[in-house]
């Protein structure tokens, strides 16, 4: 009994306790165009410029930043590396919005080391990082897309980061969109988010786990104190 005890306490704190998970999934569902600036700046091996959503040049921002240079063309257009040997193989996607609940887009893939794989991270509102690869894609020099990913739970997109395996790398990057909901509280600074998770109200089976777990730690107790079977 006294091990049943101790494993319904620990069982019970445990699930209250769990920390938030982000729920994406793949998918094809956003519908909002990003517009991209050419407006980059180079220097120390990185290039960063900004897009707007919604409305070219207008809209609300969005900074990009490769660990190489990159030739971004203005409009709902494509990113391309800025030198015909360069390796254009990441790219960093921040909103200054906290609206973004999916995202979709399309490239094309290098001959060279081609594998037909693009990796995708998402970072939620909390900081929890969700990681899909996308496999067997067409190419090389062979537009993908179009593929993306889609929130199933009301989790919002703090920023993405788009990234080839090994030795391959992107011919380019283009035509992005996203889905957008209401705006979540506490996101207001034009220059980015930081957004805090919001506590709320354990539900009623949260309260029923949470008595499963006093029950048990209690019939511990007077098991302990008395040193008989229960």
């Amino acid at each position: 009994m006294k091990h049943l005890a101790i494993l319904y306490a620990t069982t019970a704190l445990f699930a209250l306790a769990s920390p938030a998970s982000a729920t994406f999934i793949k998918a094809d569902v956003a519908d909002t165009k990003i517009f991209f600036n050419n407006n980059e700046v180079d220097g120390a091996g990185f290039s960063t410029f900004t897009g707007n959503v919604a409305q070219n040049n207008t809209g609300p921002l969005v900074n990009f930043t490769s660990h190489s240079t990159t030739d971004p063309a203005n409009g709902f257009s494509n990113i391309k590396p800025d030198t015909v040997t360069g390796l254009f193989t990441n790219l960093l996607i921040v909103p200054t919005e906290a609206t973004w609940s999916a995202f979709t887009f399309r490239g094309q893939l290098n001959p060279i080391g081609f594998n037909g794989e693009i990796d995708l991270a998402v970072t939620n509102q909390f900081n929890v990082v969700q990681n899909f690869t996308f496999t067997g894609l067409a190419g090389p020099d062979t537009d993908v897309g179009d593929i993306g990913i889609n929130s199933i739970d009301g989790q919002r997109i703090k920023s993405i980061l788009l990234s080839t395996p090994g030795s391959e790398s992107f011919k380019e990057l283009k035509q992005f969109e996203v889905q957008r909901k209401d705006n979540l509280p506490g996101c207001t600074d034009p220059n980015g988010c930081v957004i805090t998770p919001v506590t709320s109200t354990p539900e009623p089976m949260s309260m029923a786990i949470l008595g499963v777990g006093l029950v048990g730690l209690g019939a511990y107790r007077r098991w302990h104190r008395t040193g008989s079977t229960l």
